[in-house]
């Protein structure tokens, strides 16, 4: 889904984007996501929920690893946290992007559920 947002929704000048343009030779000027009407999403679905994914896959592979229980939990919060770290560089300027609520809230949602997969794994 996240890549899907990415190629089809997200702008042609995004680097993921570009690659892709280049790895399949098409010109500059053309790229997939003006195959796809996506200005009916909401911002927050192009913007905000590929990342908050990504976040959810990584802490739900953590979840279904061998891993000690309570390193599961320290690597879910440690990665939840990176990316909420992140979001607040971008608001200081520290780091290129732009700061958004939506980001922070769907990195709590999407990233803290795998923590409620653990609980009920180890009960």
């Amino acid at each position: 889904i996240a890549v899907g947002v990415y190629i089809f929704c997200r702008p042609s000048n995004l680097r993921l984007n570009v690659l892709i343009d280049q790895l399949f030779g098409f010109e500059p000027s053309f790229s997939l996501h003006n195959c796809i009407y996506c200005s009916s999403f909401p911002d927050f679905v192009i913007y905000s929920l590929p990342a908050a994914i990504w976040l959810n896959a990584t802490n739900s592979a953590i979840v279904l690893s061998s891993w000690p229980k309570y390193f599961m939990k320290y690597a879910i919060l440690g990665t939840t946290a990176f990316c909420v770290t992140s979001e607040f560089m971008q608001e200081l300027s520290f780091i290129p992007g732009s700061f958004d609520i939506f980001d922070l809230l769907l990195y709590f949602i999407l990233g803290l559920y795998p923590l409620i997969k653990i609980h009920e794994k180890h009960h």
